[in-house]
């Protein structure tokens, strides 16, 4: 996956608003998720970063495969949240 990546950047196969950053020091992918809604567009081409508005992007495509909604993998903050508001 890695070999074919421009700028060391690869779409997601599934999911508009994700993609992997290639690790140059091992050559192994590592997904990352755009922030707030935003869609993968490329390598710097993006609003923030490599993410952009998903109607600038093409994504979701109309009747294709790529959607947007990522499930995020809980990374405990909501039960720290949850402790810090009751």
């Amino acid at each position: 996956m890695c070999a074919k990546a421009r700028g060391g950047l690869v779409p997601h196969e599934k999911y508009c608003d994700a993609y992997y950053r290639c690790d140059k020091s091992t050559g192994q992918p590592v997904m990352v998720n755009c922030p707030n809604g935003l869609a993968f567009a490329g390598y710097k081409r993006g609003l923030v970063g490599n993410c952009d508005y998903p109607f600038r992007v093409g994504c979701p495509e109309a009747g294709g495969e790529k959607v947007m909604g990522r499930k995020w993998e809980s990374t405990g903050i909501e039960t720290f949240k949850s402790l810090i508001i009751t």
